[in-house]
């Protein structure tokens, strides 16, 4: 609800079983599909397992390599591999003002810049980086979109559109879904 301007915004609804099927055979890089955590105490406690484990695994590894002339090289991918690894965890907290939202997120792995370029596009005050993730172009599939929620809006009024099915592009699928109106009041700031 809050991602959308003024004039009106989209929410679509996908079927998790076919999501999660199609992201169990997609190619590289690999996605998981993880919920968010809004909960500060839960939030503090992964970060500090994520911070205490790096440290163990860093003494561990200055205990059985000292320092040497690859140091830094070593280093460098250790600490890679630990920013890697937070990279996961990252896009998943979410300050507890919006819990209502109860958001799922589709994460990427690693992506290699030379086979899958990352796209770039305008957000309110920044660029955003994405990537393309194709659910699936066989048209004998099960529907991917399950529904989909309009508003809220300035001028939007939710009766307009309740008997309305629409089809949204997925790729090559064409795939009509139902309409629903957002219930929560548009605030003007």
């Amino acid at each position: 609800r809050a991602y959308g301007s003024g004039s009106g915004s989209f929410a679509l609804g996908f079927s998790s079983r076919v999501l999660t099927n199609a992201i169990s055979n997609a190619a590289s890089p690999s996605f998981n599909l993880y919920k968010c955590i809004y909960e500060t105490n839960r939030t503090s406690s992964i970060c500090q397992r994520f911070v205490e484990k790096a440290l163990v695994d860093f003494r561990t590894y200055r205990t059985k390599n000292p320092i040497g002339p690859s140091d830094f090289l070593e280093i460098r991918n250790f600490v890679s591999d630990a920013i890697e690894q937070f990279e996961t965890i990252a896009p998943l907290i979410k300050h507890p003002d919006f819990a209502e939202e109860a958001e799922w997120r589709l994460v990427s792995g690693a992506v290699d810049l030379n086979t899958r370029p990352i796209h770039l596009r305008e957000g309110n005050t920044c660029i955003v980086p994405f990537i393309d993730f194709v659910i699936s172009k066989d048209k004998s599939l099960p529907k991917v979109t399950v529904h989909t929620q309009i508003g809220p809006a300035i001028s939007y009024y939710p009766g307009d559109s309740t008997h309305v099915l629409i089809a949204y592009s997925d790729d090559f699928i064409l795939q009509p879904f139902p309409v629903e109106p957002s219930q929560t009041p548009y605030r003007h700031r």
